[in-house]
């Protein structure tokens, strides 16, 4: 199964990519080493993200797809937790669905802000 690319993702590619880029972004650590990176999911998740795509080492689940669809694999890397922002309204189960994918494409943890919800790969 083909899955489709998360908006945002060549941007984030790119960031991960270049580590000086990363003292420039939300959540980076003191020291610039751990870049914090950020999935944008909810009824507001494009407006959200006009403001912040530029600050924020981030992708964006778009409001009403099927996380099943879409491919997490850029995340697999990233130092854990995956922070899940809602933006706006989003469904408990939309955000357990989102945070199932982000695992099962080599995700770590994901962490889902504000609930507080927790995922963590069991391998």
């Amino acid at each position: 199964m083909t899955r489709t690319k998360l908006p945002f993702s060549r941007t984030l590619a790119a960031i991960l990519a270049d580590p000086s880029k990363w003292p420039l972004c939300v959540g980076t650590s003191p020291s610039g080493r751990r870049l914090q990176v950020w999935v944008f999911a909810g009824s507001e998740a494009w407006e959200f993200s006009k403001s912040r795509h530029d600050r924020y080492a981030m992708v964006l689940v778009p409001p009403g797809e099927p996380a099943a669809g879409f491919d997490f694999s850029l995340l697999a890397n990233c130092t854990p937790p995956i922070l899940l922002q809602h933006c706006g309204s989003l469904s408990s189960d939309a955000e357990s669905q989102i945070a199932r994918a982000i695992i099962r494409d080599g995700g770590r943890r994901v962490l889902a802000i504000p609930t507080l919800n927790r995922w963590i790969a069991t391998q």
